[in-house]
């Protein structure tokens, strides 16, 4: 049985980043077999300021900031 897998704030960035489409593609791949069983990824509240701080302020092109709320689960 494979225990908890922490993703690190790259993962959750290139699965948005689009100009590097192999990290995005291999972004997505991790994303959705993390997807296929519940509980097995875990992020911490520090990763999820990152992306949020990464994706609405020095990606390019960037997030909107409610769409990047929207996507670390912040109402």
């Amino acid at each position: 049985m494979i225990g908890p897998v922490f993703v690190d704030t790259n993962i959750l960035v290139y699965d948005r980043d689009k100009r590097d489409l192999d990290k995005h593609a291999r972004a997505q791949e991790w994303m959705a077999a993390l997807w296929q069983r519940p509980g097995l990824g875990v992020v911490s509240t520090q990763v999820l300021t990152e992306f949020y701080w990464t994706v609405t302020r020095t990606l390019r092109p960037g997030l909107d900031k409610d769409v990047a709320r929207r996507y670390v689960g912040s109402p």
